[in-house]
């Protein structure tokens, strides 16, 4: 009996990227403009509320003062981070929610990137706990648990 309390106490890790527990950060230097106005629709169509648009690469992501507020306010477990695997803000970004404690996934918007840093970008993640996202997977993720299935 002791046992199955201790599992119920256990926080439940979700492998699925949820509507519901999620906060958005689009880092759109490093999405393209039709991308990142797909990308828009699909968050309204959701109702996803908590979305960060860092517009500017001036400095690291994480060192932003908007993005820090925003972690913060959004009171979630989950972040998805949405821009090109191949740069390094992204990655930088990724790894840093990870060490924040966040469940980290990264929707890369540059799937037909096939360069030798996005390849050694995407194993460093992968190998680092970040779940890769396509939007389409994401579109996906976001319609589960809805009772018309539509994505």
């Amino acid at each position: 009996m002791n046992q199955e309390k201790e599992m119920r106490d256990v926080p439940v890790i979700h492998q699925i990227a949820s509507k519901h527990d999620c906060a958005v950060v689009l880092v759109e230097h490093a999405i393209a403009p039709d991308e990142l106005e797909r990308i828009i629709s699909i968050l309204t169509q959701h109702d996803i509320s908590a979305v960060l648009r860092l517009v500017g690469a001036d400095r690291p992501p994480w060192q932003d003062s908007h993005f820090r507020k925003f972690q913060e306010a959004a009171d979630r477990r989950q972040l998805v981070i949405v821009g090109a695997i191949s740069e390094p803000s992204i990655v930088g970004l990724c790894l840093f929610s990870l060490e924040e404690g966040y469940q980290t996934f990264c929707v890369d918007t540059d799937l037909s990137n096939d360069s030798p840093a996005r390849g050694l970008n995407l194993d460093r993640l992968a190998r680092s706990g970040v779940a890769l996202l396509s939007v389409d997977q994401l579109l996906a993720e976001f319609s589960f648990g809805n009772p018309d299935n539509e994505y």
